[in-house]
This record gives structure tokens, C-alpha cells and sequence, in this order.
């Protein structure tokens, strides 16, 4: 696995790394996490492609501006343009999101859809989709009541109080589950007490309310190969959020995991990883015209 480090066009240097050969594969990760989260994907999916999973900016090893506006989703969205640029050898990329990483793949696809292969999402609505169900749906808005404490002032002590409890609890329970061990959670502590990243990250949330009413992201019809994979157990962002998504995406194709929460990749990597492959496969086929010209 290689280490690269990626400067955006506004000087931001971001981090990431690289393993394996073939079509390129972007990672992108969601909050608390950075490219680690995905560590079960990089080593499944690098035998058959290229895998490139980055530190988003304010995380980890990636840079971490001062300015919450230096967080908005455009910037995030340029960000993702840059890592592609870089990354995918001019080839067009699957995309994978978790999370926020799944919010920032929506809006880049939306934008940019000529530049993807395809695109996977792990347990992430669109912006506008949340936005939408943060308005209509009073289960969601209570799901989503923490969102407004990760934006308060205080949110880093919170966080940071009692030695990290709140976070050391994500891993508590991957451990009991067999699914995270002493090596990740060191790594998680480590990145999680680099000066800034707790701020960092927690910007990406205070840049980017989404309980206003005017959409962050604009909702345009996407015609792209997309896979939409949710835990039927995601607390955090309900599955009922999934049906939504076919008003825009015309080319979806969704899949629950039984039995998973929100931490998808973690909690069934298996399962991921399968679906993952074989939807990668898909889009990186050649059409019959190019197999006939081969």
C-alpha cells in the first residue's frame, strides 16, 4: 500500500492511499472516520483494481484550513475533482461513499456525471433527500438531532471528554463484534488526536447545515450506473431515506443488509465487498461495440 499526498486548487494538501492494478476505485470516506474506515474494501477490491481511498480535508493527515467555510460541500465536491484528476490515471472512476463521503459522491455525480464510471453508496442520501425528510419525516429529525450538537461550540469537548469516550465507544462496539482490534483502535486514537482534526472534521457538519431550507446540493436527474447498499439497522440515517432516491436516479439499484447498522463496511465487510466487486465489474465492461473492436 502506498501513501500519496494530493494538492486541491486551493493549496490544501490532502492525503491518501493507493493499492493495487486495473480501473480506478475512489474511496471516500464519512465522520469520525478517515481512509482506514475502509480497510476491509482496499484489501478485497486491490486485487482486481486500482484503490484509492484519501483523507477527506480536516481529517487524518490531510490538511485542515481554519475557516469553516473552507468546508462547504463545493469545496468538498473540488476536492474529489482534484483526487480524480490525480488519481485515476484518466479513466473515469467508480466513486464509493459512506456517510458524509456518500453525501460529497452524491453532489459530485449530480455535477459531474461524465466523469464516473459509476457510483456505490454506503448508507448517505443525497443532501436534498435528508433535507427533504428533515422537513416531513419526524422520525428522521429526531434520528438526526445529533447533527446539531456536532455544530455547537462545544462539540469537540464533548467529544473529547473522558478520554475520548463518546468515540472510544464506535470502537468498543466493533470490538465486541469482532470487527475492529488493538492495532485499529490505536490508529483511530492517533488520528483522531492530530492537532485540528477533531475540528476538522466536525466542520464539514458546520458548513453544511442541512435544516435549512434551501438545498445544499441541487437534486439533478442522474442517469449514471448507481448502487445504493443501507443497513436495515442504521440508527443514524433511516432506511426509509432509500425509496426516496428513485425519483432522480434512474439507472439504482438498492440493497439492505440485514442485520447492519450504519457502519456497513465494517460491520459486513463481506457482504460489501462482494456487491461492491461485482457492481464495479458492471460498469468497467467494455460495450459490445468496444469488444467487437478488440
Amino acid at each position: 500500500m502506498q501513501q500519496v499526498f494530493i494538492e486541491t486548487d486551493d493549496g490544501c494538501v490532502l492525503h491518501a492511499v493507493r493499492d493495487g492494478a486495473g480501473p480506478p476505485v475512489i474511496l471516500c470516506h464519512g465522520f469520525p472516520d478517515f481512509w482506514r474506515g475502509w480497510q476491509a474494501q482496499l484489501a478485497a477490491l486491490s486485487a482486481s483494481f486500482t484503490v484509492v481511498a484519501p483523507d477527506g480535508r480536516g481529517c487524518n493527515l490531510s490538511g485542515k484550513p481554519a475557516a469553516v467555510g473552507a468546508y462547504r460541500l463545493e469545496r468538498l465536491v473540488a476536492d474529489l475533482d482534484s483526487v480524480i484528476g490525480e488519481m485515476a490515471g484518466g479513466r473515469p472512476p467508480l466513486l464509493v461513499g459512506h456517510d458524509w463521503g456518500g453525501a460529497v459522491a452524491w453532489a459530485y455525480a449530480c455535477r459531474h456525471p461524465e466523469r464516473l464510471a459509476g457510483l456505490a453508496v454506503l448508507c448517505a442520501p443525497h443532501p436534498a433527500i435528508l433535507q427533504q425528510a428533515l422537513r416531513d419525516d419526524p422520525a428522521q429529525r429526531e434520528a438526526s438531532a445529533y447533527m446539531a450538537r456536532l455544530r455547537g461550540a462545544g462539540a469537540e469537548a464533548a467529544l473529547e471528554a473522558d478520554d475520548r469516550a463518546v468515540l472510544r465507544a464506535m470502537l468498543d462496539r466493533l470490538r465486541a463484534q469482532g470487527l475492529s482490534n488493538a492495532e485499529d483502535e490505536a490508529a483511530y486514537l492517533a488520528a483522531w488526536s492530530r492537532p485540528g482534526a477533531l475540528t476538522g472534521a466536525l466542520n464539514w457538519y458546520r458548513a453544511n447545515p442541512l435544516d435549512g431550507e434551501d438545498p445544499i446540493a441541487p437534486l439533478t436527474p442522474l442517469a449514471l450506473p448507481t448502487l445504493l447498499l443501507w443497513g436495515a439497522e442504521d440508527t443514524a440515517l433511516l432506511p426509509s431515506l432509500v425509496e426516496r432516491h428513485r425519483v432522480f436516479a434512474a439507472n439504482l439499484e438498492i440493497e439492505i443488509a440485514q442485520g447492519a447498522g450504519h457502519w456497513l463496511q465494517r460491520e459486513q465487510p463481506a457482504w460489501v465487498n462482494e456487491r461492491l466487486e461485482a457492481f464495479a465489474r458492471r460498469v468497467f465492461s467494455p460495450s459490445p461495440n468496444e469488444e467487437n473492436s478488440l
